[in-house]
Protein backbone atom coordinates (compact mmCIF):
# COMPACT_ATOMS: atom_id res chain seq x y z
CA UNK A 1 0.00 0.00 0.00
CA UNK A 2 1.69 3.32 -1.26
CA UNK A 3 -1.37 5.92 0.23
CA UNK A 4 -0.87 9.42 1.32
CA UNK A 5 -4.24 10.60 3.53
CA UNK A 6 -4.98 13.13 5.91
CA UNK A 7 -3.44 16.39 4.59
CA UNK A 8 -3.60 19.97 6.29
CA UNK A 9 -2.42 23.04 4.82
CA UNK A 10 -1.09 26.59 5.77
CA UNK A 11 0.32 28.94 3.44
CA UNK A 12 2.66 27.32 1.31
CA UNK A 13 2.93 24.47 3.08
CA UNK A 14 1.23 21.15 2.35
CA UNK A 15 2.10 18.42 5.41
CA UNK A 16 0.42 14.42 5.22
CA UNK A 17 1.00 10.95 6.34
CA UNK A 18 2.44 8.74 4.05
CA UNK A 19 2.46 4.81 3.93
CA UNK A 20 5.38 4.63 1.25
CA UNK A 21 7.95 3.47 3.70
CA UNK A 22 5.26 -0.02 4.68
CA UNK A 23 3.98 2.93 7.90
CA UNK A 24 2.71 5.75 8.77
CA UNK A 25 5.20 8.92 7.89
CA UNK A 26 4.66 12.50 8.24
CA UNK A 27 6.24 14.15 4.85
CA UNK A 28 5.68 18.20 3.70
CA UNK A 29 5.18 19.74 0.46
CA UNK A 30 6.26 23.17 -0.36
CA UNK A 31 4.26 25.12 -2.90
CA UNK A 32 6.81 27.92 -3.51
CA UNK A 33 9.50 25.90 -3.88
CA UNK A 34 7.57 22.75 -5.58
CA UNK A 35 9.86 20.38 -3.09
CA UNK A 36 8.90 17.76 -0.95
CA UNK A 37 10.70 16.77 2.25
CA UNK A 38 10.23 13.60 4.81
CA UNK A 39 9.52 15.29 8.27
CA UNK A 40 9.31 12.33 10.26
CA UNK A 41 10.16 8.64 9.57
CA UNK A 42 9.92 5.79 12.31
CA UNK A 43 9.72 2.63 13.11
CA UNK A 44 6.29 3.06 14.19
CA UNK A 45 3.41 5.14 12.76
CA UNK A 46 3.08 8.94 12.40
CA UNK A 47 -0.58 10.39 11.71
CA UNK A 48 -2.75 13.14 12.26
CA UNK A 49 -0.37 15.39 11.32
CA UNK A 50 -1.38 19.71 11.57
CA UNK A 51 0.67 22.79 10.31
CA UNK A 52 0.88 25.99 11.41
CA UNK A 53 3.76 28.37 10.04
CA UNK A 54 7.14 26.79 10.42
CA UNK A 55 5.69 24.14 12.81
CA UNK A 56 4.01 20.78 12.32
CA UNK A 57 2.60 18.70 15.05
CA UNK A 58 1.44 14.98 14.70
CA UNK A 59 0.42 11.34 16.67
CA UNK A 60 3.23 9.61 16.94
CA UNK A 61 3.65 6.06 18.20
CA UNK A 62 7.18 4.87 18.68
CA UNK A 63 6.70 4.97 22.36
CA UNK A 64 4.09 2.20 21.99
CA UNK A 65 0.92 4.74 22.48
CA UNK A 66 -0.23 7.41 20.89
CA UNK A 67 1.72 10.65 21.59
CA UNK A 68 2.21 14.02 20.54
CA UNK A 69 5.18 15.34 18.63
CA UNK A 70 6.44 18.32 16.89
CA UNK A 71 8.62 19.77 14.06
CA UNK A 72 10.83 22.71 13.73
CA UNK A 73 11.15 23.11 10.12
CA UNK A 74 13.41 26.49 10.26
CA UNK A 75 15.65 24.35 12.94
CA UNK A 76 14.81 20.44 11.10
CA UNK A 77 14.61 19.53 14.65
CA UNK A 78 11.79 17.53 16.26
CA UNK A 79 11.15 17.18 19.79
CA UNK A 80 8.22 15.68 22.27
CA UNK A 81 5.68 17.78 23.01
CA UNK A 82 3.58 15.12 25.46
CA UNK A 83 4.31 11.37 25.93
CA UNK A 84 2.14 10.76 28.59
CA UNK A 85 1.42 7.14 28.95
CA UNK A 86 -2.16 7.95 28.15
CA UNK A 87 -3.53 8.26 24.62
CA UNK A 88 -3.06 11.92 23.25
CA UNK A 89 -5.01 12.65 19.90
CA UNK A 90 -6.51 14.88 17.50
CA UNK A 91 -3.85 17.62 17.83
CA UNK A 92 -4.09 20.56 16.03
CA UNK A 93 -1.90 24.03 16.06
CA UNK A 94 -1.95 27.93 15.57
CA UNK A 95 1.26 29.53 15.88
CA UNK A 96 3.05 28.60 19.16
CA UNK A 97 0.35 26.64 20.75
CA UNK A 98 -0.59 22.62 20.52
CA UNK A 99 -3.74 21.46 21.61
CA UNK A 100 -4.89 17.97 21.51
CA UNK A 101 -7.37 15.21 23.03
CA UNK A 102 -5.92 14.08 26.08
CA UNK A 103 -6.64 10.44 27.85
CA UNK A 104 -5.03 11.00 30.82
CA UNK A 105 -7.53 11.32 33.62
CA UNK A 106 -9.54 8.25 32.61
CA UNK A 107 -11.99 10.49 30.06
CA UNK A 108 -11.67 12.39 27.25
CA UNK A 109 -9.70 16.18 28.36
CA UNK A 110 -8.55 19.23 26.36
CA UNK A 111 -4.75 19.97 27.04
CA UNK A 112 -2.79 22.57 25.31
CA UNK A 113 1.29 23.19 24.95
CA UNK A 114 3.06 26.64 24.52
CA UNK A 115 6.05 26.14 22.46
CA UNK A 116 7.32 29.86 23.42
CA UNK A 117 6.61 29.33 27.64
CA UNK A 118 7.44 25.39 27.46
CA UNK A 119 4.47 24.96 29.61
CA UNK A 120 1.61 22.41 29.35
CA UNK A 121 -1.59 23.78 30.78
CA UNK A 122 -5.13 21.57 31.09
CA UNK A 123 -7.29 23.94 29.15
CA UNK A 124 -10.74 21.73 30.15
CA UNK A 125 -10.65 18.90 32.13
CA UNK A 126 -14.79 19.04 33.34
CA UNK A 127 -16.19 15.27 34.41
CA UNK A 128 -17.39 13.38 31.29
CA UNK A 129 -15.61 13.88 27.30
CA UNK A 130 -14.15 16.94 26.01
CA UNK A 131 -12.75 16.36 22.48
CA UNK A 132 -11.75 16.93 18.88
CA UNK A 133 -10.31 21.10 19.53
CA UNK A 134 -10.17 23.21 17.34
CA UNK A 135 -7.62 25.94 17.60
CA UNK A 136 -7.04 29.42 15.94
CA UNK A 137 -4.94 32.53 17.40
CA UNK A 138 -5.81 32.61 21.23
CA UNK A 139 -9.17 30.65 21.23
CA UNK A 140 -9.92 27.13 21.21
CA UNK A 141 -13.43 25.67 20.74
CA UNK A 142 -13.99 21.86 21.41
CA UNK A 143 -17.02 19.54 21.88
CA UNK A 144 -18.24 19.08 25.39
CA UNK A 145 -20.37 16.36 26.87
CA UNK A 146 -20.20 17.39 30.61
CA UNK A 147 -24.53 17.89 30.17
CA UNK A 148 -24.79 14.74 29.30
CA UNK A 149 -23.27 12.22 26.61
CA UNK A 150 -26.22 12.38 24.69
CA UNK A 151 -26.14 15.74 24.59
CA UNK A 152 -22.88 17.61 23.57
CA UNK A 153 -22.41 21.01 23.41
CA UNK A 154 -20.00 23.22 21.91
CA UNK A 155 -17.17 25.64 24.01
CA UNK A 156 -14.41 27.42 24.03
CA UNK A 157 -12.01 29.11 25.96
CA UNK A 158 -10.11 32.77 24.91
CA UNK A 159 -6.33 31.43 25.60
CA UNK A 160 -5.44 35.36 26.51
CA UNK A 161 -8.14 36.73 28.60
CA UNK A 162 -10.06 36.03 31.55
CA UNK A 163 -13.07 34.64 29.85
CA UNK A 164 -11.96 31.38 30.54
CA UNK A 165 -13.54 28.52 29.53
CA UNK A 166 -17.07 29.24 28.39
CA UNK A 167 -20.32 27.47 27.00
CA UNK A 168 -20.96 28.48 23.58
CA UNK A 169 -24.49 27.04 23.69
CA UNK A 170 -26.02 24.41 25.87
CA UNK A 171 -29.69 24.08 24.36
CA UNK A 172 -31.71 21.03 25.34
CA UNK A 173 -31.77 19.44 22.39
CA UNK A 174 -28.23 18.29 20.09
CA UNK A 175 -25.69 20.77 19.06
CA UNK A 176 -22.17 18.78 17.20
CA UNK A 177 -19.57 19.32 14.87
CA UNK A 178 -17.90 22.14 15.49
CA UNK A 179 -15.53 24.10 13.49
CA UNK A 180 -13.91 27.08 14.37
CA UNK A 181 -11.89 29.99 12.35
CA UNK A 182 -11.14 33.27 13.85
CA UNK A 183 -13.42 34.36 15.88
CA UNK A 184 -16.13 32.25 14.17
CA UNK A 185 -17.72 28.53 15.69
CA UNK A 186 -20.24 26.64 13.53
CA UNK A 187 -22.15 23.91 14.46
CA UNK A 188 -25.28 21.84 13.79
CA UNK A 189 -28.20 22.34 16.29
CA UNK A 190 -31.34 20.49 15.73
CA UNK A 191 -33.75 23.28 18.28
CA UNK A 192 -35.86 24.06 15.74
CA UNK A 193 -36.95 20.20 15.42
CA UNK A 194 -34.69 19.90 12.60
CA UNK A 195 -30.53 20.08 11.73
CA UNK A 196 -29.93 23.98 11.21
CA UNK A 197 -26.41 25.78 11.13
CA UNK A 198 -25.41 28.50 13.95
CA UNK A 199 -23.02 30.82 14.02
CA UNK A 200 -20.92 31.99 17.48
CA UNK A 201 -18.95 35.30 16.81
CA UNK A 202 -16.34 35.01 19.76
CA UNK A 203 -15.19 39.26 19.26
CA UNK A 204 -18.96 40.42 19.37
CA UNK A 205 -20.39 37.27 21.55
CA UNK A 206 -23.42 36.95 19.84
CA UNK A 207 -25.11 33.85 18.44
CA UNK A 208 -26.81 34.23 15.00
CA UNK A 209 -28.61 31.42 12.58
CA UNK A 210 -26.90 30.75 9.15
CA UNK A 211 -29.92 28.33 8.18
CA UNK A 212 -32.59 27.19 10.15
CA UNK A 213 -34.18 25.68 7.58
CA UNK A 214 -34.64 21.29 8.34
CA UNK A 215 -31.66 19.23 7.49
CA UNK A 216 -28.48 21.28 7.22
CA UNK A 217 -25.51 19.49 8.58
CA UNK A 218 -22.16 18.77 8.66
CA UNK A 219 -20.96 22.78 8.69
CA UNK A 220 -17.12 23.21 7.99
CA UNK A 221 -16.15 26.93 8.25
CA UNK A 222 -13.10 28.62 7.07
CA UNK A 223 -12.83 32.53 7.19
CA UNK A 224 -16.10 34.06 6.24
CA UNK A 225 -17.90 30.85 4.30
CA UNK A 226 -19.47 28.36 5.67
CA UNK A 227 -20.75 25.20 3.67
CA UNK A 228 -22.88 22.78 4.96
CA UNK A 229 -24.79 19.77 3.61
CA UNK A 230 -28.84 20.00 2.38
CA UNK A 231 -32.13 17.67 2.53
CA UNK A 232 -34.89 19.75 2.01
CA UNK A 233 -34.36 20.49 -2.00
CA UNK A 234 -33.32 17.07 -2.66
CA UNK A 235 -34.46 15.00 -0.04
CA UNK A 236 -31.03 13.05 -0.51
CA UNK A 237 -28.59 16.13 -0.39
CA UNK A 238 -26.79 18.81 -2.64
CA UNK A 239 -24.19 20.53 -0.74
CA UNK A 240 -24.82 24.27 -0.23
CA UNK A 241 -22.50 27.49 1.01
CA UNK A 242 -23.03 30.34 2.42
CA UNK A 243 -21.07 33.95 2.88
CA UNK A 244 -21.34 34.97 6.74
CA UNK A 245 -20.25 38.41 6.17
CA UNK A 246 -21.49 39.05 2.69
CA UNK A 247 -25.07 37.56 3.69
CA UNK A 248 -25.61 35.25 0.65
CA UNK A 249 -25.66 31.70 -0.14
CA UNK A 250 -25.21 29.76 -3.03
CA UNK A 251 -25.03 26.18 -4.33
CA UNK A 252 -21.81 24.38 -5.10
CA UNK A 253 -23.03 21.19 -6.50
CA UNK A 254 -27.06 20.86 -6.99
CA UNK A 255 -28.69 19.63 -10.64
CA UNK A 256 -32.19 19.89 -12.05
CA UNK A 257 -32.00 16.63 -11.40
CA UNK A 258 -31.59 13.85 -8.52
CA UNK A 259 -28.09 13.18 -7.38
CA UNK A 260 -27.99 11.59 -4.17
CA UNK A 261 -25.52 9.21 -1.79
CA UNK A 262 -22.71 11.46 -1.76
CA UNK A 263 -19.16 10.65 -0.50
CA UNK A 264 -15.90 12.33 -0.81
CA UNK A 265 -12.42 11.83 -0.56
CA UNK A 266 -9.98 15.18 -0.01
CA UNK A 267 -10.88 17.36 -3.10
CA UNK A 268 -12.89 14.59 -5.12
CA UNK A 269 -17.25 14.39 -4.26
CA UNK A 270 -18.84 10.62 -5.85
CA UNK A 271 -22.44 10.56 -6.07
CA UNK A 272 -25.78 8.64 -7.96
CA UNK A 273 -26.90 10.87 -10.79
CA UNK A 274 -30.53 10.77 -12.48
CA UNK A 275 -29.31 13.19 -14.85
CA UNK A 276 -29.56 10.27 -17.89
CA UNK A 277 -32.66 8.76 -16.91
CA UNK A 278 -31.32 6.03 -14.78
CA UNK A 279 -28.75 6.41 -11.65
CA UNK A 280 -25.16 6.98 -12.96
CA UNK A 281 -21.88 7.52 -10.69
CA UNK A 282 -20.22 10.69 -11.56
CA UNK A 283 -17.77 12.47 -9.84
CA UNK A 284 -16.29 16.21 -8.64
CA UNK A 285 -12.98 17.72 -8.81
CA UNK A 286 -13.35 20.96 -6.55
CA UNK A 287 -9.83 22.19 -7.21
CA UNK A 288 -10.16 22.33 -11.02
CA UNK A 289 -14.19 22.18 -11.04
CA UNK A 290 -14.99 19.54 -13.34
CA UNK A 291 -17.32 16.92 -13.50
CA UNK A 292 -16.87 13.47 -14.67
CA UNK A 293 -18.86 10.65 -15.75
CA UNK A 294 -17.70 7.22 -13.68
CA UNK A 295 -19.75 4.90 -15.18
CA UNK A 296 -22.60 5.15 -17.49
CA UNK A 297 -23.80 1.64 -18.09
CA UNK A 298 -27.27 0.27 -18.32
CA UNK A 299 -29.18 0.07 -15.94
CA UNK A 300 -28.68 1.25 -12.59
CA UNK A 301 -24.98 1.90 -11.06
CA UNK A 302 -25.98 3.51 -6.66
CA UNK A 303 -24.65 3.81 -3.63
CA UNK A 304 -20.76 4.71 -4.49
CA UNK A 305 -18.11 5.19 -1.43
CA UNK A 306 -14.52 6.13 -2.39
CA UNK A 307 -11.51 6.16 -0.84
CA UNK A 308 -8.16 7.50 -2.80
CA UNK A 309 -8.21 6.78 -6.54
CA UNK A 310 -10.81 3.71 -5.78
CA UNK A 311 -14.59 4.29 -6.37
CA UNK A 312 -16.96 1.30 -5.84
CA UNK A 313 -20.74 0.72 -6.03
CA UNK A 314 -23.67 -1.51 -7.05
CA UNK A 315 -24.43 -1.75 -10.09
CA UNK A 316 -27.28 -3.85 -11.93
CA UNK A 317 -26.51 -3.69 -15.57
CA UNK A 318 -26.79 -8.25 -15.67
CA UNK A 319 -29.95 -7.85 -14.52
CA UNK A 320 -29.13 -8.51 -10.58
CA UNK A 321 -27.03 -6.31 -7.93
CA UNK A 322 -23.36 -6.53 -8.70
CA UNK A 323 -20.08 -4.70 -6.94
CA UNK A 324 -18.19 -3.09 -9.83
CA UNK A 325 -14.91 -0.44 -8.84
CA UNK A 326 -13.15 2.26 -10.67
CA UNK A 327 -9.73 3.01 -10.18
CA UNK A 328 -8.76 6.42 -11.46
CA UNK A 329 -5.26 5.92 -11.04
CA UNK A 330 -5.49 3.37 -14.09
CA UNK A 331 -9.01 4.90 -15.61
CA UNK A 332 -9.87 0.99 -15.47
CA UNK A 333 -13.19 -0.18 -14.05
CA UNK A 334 -13.41 -4.04 -13.10
CA UNK A 335 -16.28 -6.61 -11.42
CA UNK A 336 -15.78 -7.25 -7.96
CA UNK A 337 -18.10 -9.61 -8.00
CA UNK A 338 -20.94 -10.72 -10.02
CA UNK A 339 -22.54 -14.13 -8.32
CA UNK A 340 -26.14 -14.72 -9.82
CA UNK A 341 -27.65 -13.46 -6.61
CA UNK A 342 -27.88 -9.91 -5.32
CA UNK A 343 -24.70 -7.86 -3.44
CA UNK A 344 -25.48 -4.59 -2.31
CA UNK A 345 -24.07 -1.70 0.12
CA UNK A 346 -20.48 -1.41 -0.77
CA UNK A 347 -17.74 -0.22 1.78
CA UNK A 348 -13.98 0.43 1.16
CA UNK A 349 -11.28 1.17 3.41
CA UNK A 350 -8.24 1.49 1.28
CA UNK A 351 -7.56 -2.29 -0.41
CA UNK A 352 -10.73 -3.95 1.22
CA UNK A 353 -14.22 -4.06 -0.01
CA UNK A 354 -17.28 -5.20 1.76
CA UNK A 355 -20.75 -5.70 1.11
CA UNK A 356 -23.94 -7.90 2.20
CA UNK A 357 -24.28 -10.87 -0.23
CA UNK A 358 -27.56 -12.70 -0.88
CA UNK A 359 -26.08 -16.33 -2.27
CA UNK A 360 -26.88 -18.22 0.33
CA UNK A 361 -30.46 -17.40 0.68
CA UNK A 362 -30.33 -14.66 3.11
CA UNK A 363 -27.87 -11.35 3.26
CA UNK A 364 -24.61 -12.38 4.45
CA UNK A 365 -20.79 -10.07 4.66
CA UNK A 366 -18.44 -10.93 2.12
CA UNK A 367 -14.98 -9.30 1.59
CA UNK A 368 -12.51 -8.57 -1.26
CA UNK A 369 -9.26 -7.76 -1.14
CA UNK A 370 -7.65 -5.81 -3.96
CA UNK A 371 -3.58 -6.55 -2.59
CA UNK A 372 -4.68 -10.32 -3.47
CA UNK A 373 -7.01 -10.57 -5.74
CA UNK A 374 -9.80 -12.65 -3.59
CA UNK A 375 -13.14 -12.67 -2.18
CA UNK A 376 -13.96 -14.45 1.59
CA UNK A 377 -17.46 -14.68 3.48
CA UNK A 378 -16.69 -12.96 6.68
CA UNK A 379 -20.23 -14.02 8.53
CA UNK A 380 -23.23 -16.18 7.11
CA UNK A 381 -25.18 -16.63 10.49
CA UNK A 382 -28.16 -17.41 10.26
CA UNK A 383 -31.08 -14.89 9.71
CA UNK A 384 -29.48 -11.69 8.09
CA UNK A 385 -26.44 -9.29 8.60
CA UNK A 386 -26.56 -6.43 6.56
CA UNK A 387 -25.49 -3.24 5.94
CA UNK A 388 -21.64 -3.19 6.52
CA UNK A 389 -18.99 -0.75 7.37
CA UNK A 390 -15.29 -1.18 7.32
CA UNK A 391 -12.06 0.77 9.21
CA UNK A 392 -8.42 -0.83 8.62
CA UNK A 393 -9.13 -5.22 10.45
CA UNK A 394 -12.71 -3.81 11.99
CA UNK A 395 -15.72 -5.23 9.78
CA UNK A 396 -19.12 -3.91 11.67
CA UNK A 397 -22.89 -4.90 9.78
CA UNK A 398 -26.12 -5.21 11.21
CA UNK A 399 -26.90 -8.55 12.53
CA UNK A 400 -30.70 -10.17 12.76
CA UNK A 401 -29.81 -13.51 13.69
CA UNK A 402 -32.33 -14.91 16.64
CA UNK A 403 -31.38 -13.24 20.21
CA UNK A 404 -32.97 -13.42 23.75
CA UNK A 405 -34.51 -11.87 25.36
CA UNK A 406 -35.71 -10.68 21.92
CA UNK A 407 -35.40 -10.95 18.53
CA UNK A 408 -34.23 -7.20 16.47
CA UNK A 409 -31.23 -6.05 15.11
CA UNK A 410 -28.01 -5.95 16.90
CA UNK A 411 -24.75 -4.82 15.78
CA UNK A 412 -22.14 -7.07 15.40
CA UNK A 413 -17.88 -6.95 14.46
CA UNK A 414 -15.31 -9.31 12.96
CA UNK A 415 -11.58 -8.83 13.24
CA UNK A 416 -9.74 -9.72 10.56
CA UNK A 417 -6.67 -9.56 12.21
CA UNK A 418 -7.78 -12.14 14.97
CA UNK A 419 -10.46 -14.03 13.21
CA UNK A 420 -13.18 -13.51 15.95
CA UNK A 421 -16.67 -12.19 15.73
CA UNK A 422 -18.02 -10.31 18.88
CA UNK A 423 -21.02 -8.52 19.28
CA UNK A 424 -21.69 -4.82 20.15
CA UNK A 425 -24.63 -4.62 21.00
CA UNK A 426 -27.75 -6.80 21.88
CA UNK A 427 -29.91 -3.84 23.59
CA UNK A 428 -33.64 -4.69 23.25
CA UNK A 429 -35.07 -3.01 20.13
CA UNK A 430 -33.32 -2.51 17.33
CA UNK A 431 -29.65 -1.16 16.47
CA UNK A 432 -28.85 0.15 12.59
CA UNK A 433 -27.24 1.83 10.61
CA UNK A 434 -23.12 1.48 12.24
CA UNK A 435 -20.29 3.20 11.46
CA UNK A 436 -16.74 2.44 12.32
CA UNK A 437 -13.81 4.94 13.01
CA UNK A 438 -10.70 3.49 14.51
CA UNK A 439 -11.87 2.02 17.95
CA UNK A 440 -14.71 3.76 17.77
CA UNK A 441 -17.97 2.29 16.77
CA UNK A 442 -21.43 4.69 16.57
CA UNK A 443 -25.06 3.19 15.42
CA UNK A 444 -28.71 4.44 15.51
CA UNK A 445 -30.44 2.44 18.71
CA UNK A 446 -33.90 2.79 19.01
CA UNK A 447 -33.70 0.53 22.36
CA UNK A 448 -35.34 3.40 24.43
CA UNK A 449 -38.57 3.80 21.75
CA UNK A 450 -36.75 6.57 20.04
CA UNK A 451 -33.32 7.15 17.74
CA UNK A 452 -30.72 8.01 19.48
CA UNK A 453 -26.61 7.45 18.68
CA UNK A 454 -24.78 5.31 20.76
CA UNK A 455 -20.96 4.90 20.52
CA UNK A 456 -18.72 1.80 21.67
CA UNK A 457 -15.31 1.60 21.56
CA UNK A 458 -13.21 -1.20 20.67
CA UNK A 459 -10.00 -1.88 23.35
CA UNK A 460 -8.54 -3.87 21.23
CA UNK A 461 -7.66 -1.34 18.55
CA UNK A 462 -5.42 1.43 18.75
CA UNK A 463 -6.81 5.11 17.96
CA UNK A 464 -6.20 5.74 14.94
CA UNK A 465 -3.30 3.31 14.09
CA UNK A 466 -3.60 3.29 10.68
CA UNK A 467 -5.16 5.51 7.39
CA UNK A 468 -7.36 7.78 8.29
CA UNK A 469 -10.01 8.67 5.69
CA UNK A 470 -10.41 12.53 5.34
CA UNK A 471 -14.01 14.45 5.62
CA UNK A 472 -14.67 16.94 2.96
CA UNK A 473 -13.29 20.35 3.76
CA UNK A 474 -11.69 19.22 6.73
CA UNK A 475 -11.41 21.47 9.79
CA UNK A 476 -8.22 23.44 9.41
CA UNK A 477 -5.60 22.88 11.98
CA UNK A 478 -7.09 18.90 12.94
CA UNK A 479 -10.52 19.72 14.49
CA UNK A 480 -12.98 16.91 14.24
CA UNK A 481 -15.38 16.35 11.17
CA UNK A 482 -17.92 13.89 11.19
CA UNK A 483 -20.26 13.23 8.31
CA UNK A 484 -24.00 10.87 8.35
CA UNK A 485 -24.24 8.18 5.71
CA UNK A 486 -27.93 8.07 4.46
CA UNK A 487 -27.34 4.96 2.12
CA UNK A 488 -29.25 2.38 5.26
CA UNK A 489 -32.02 2.52 6.31
CA UNK A 490 -32.69 6.19 6.42
CA UNK A 491 -30.49 8.97 7.88
CA UNK A 492 -27.51 7.13 9.97
CA UNK A 493 -24.42 8.25 11.27
CA UNK A 494 -20.81 7.37 10.07
CA UNK A 495 -18.55 8.65 11.79
CA UNK A 496 -15.02 9.74 10.03
CA UNK A 497 -13.26 11.45 13.00
CA UNK A 498 -13.93 11.67 16.60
Amino acid sequence: MDAQTNPDICGERVVWQDHRNGNWDIYMYDLRTHLESEICRTALDATDPAVSDNRVVWVDYRNGNPDIYMSDLYTGTSSPICVDPAVQADPAISGDRIVWTDYRNGNADIYMYDVATATETQVCGIVNDQTGPAICDDRVAWQDARNGVGNPDIYANDLDSSWGTRPITTQLTDEQVPDISRTRVVWQDNRSGGWGIYRFDLTTDTESVISDLPDRMNPAIWGSMAVCEVHDTEPEGDIWARDVVRGFGFWPCAWSHAQTYADVWIDRMVWQDQRSGNWDIRMYEWVTATQTAICSASGDQMYPQMWGDRIVWQDNRNGNWDIYMYDLATATESAICTDPSDQMYPAIWDHLIVWQDHRNGNWDIYAYDLDIGGWTSICTAAADQTHPAVWDNRIVWVDQRPQQPESGCDIYTYDLGTGVESPVCKAAGDQINPAIWGSRIVWEDQSGGTSDIYMAKLATVSLRRRGAHPPLLAARGGAVRARRDRRHLGRAPALWAY
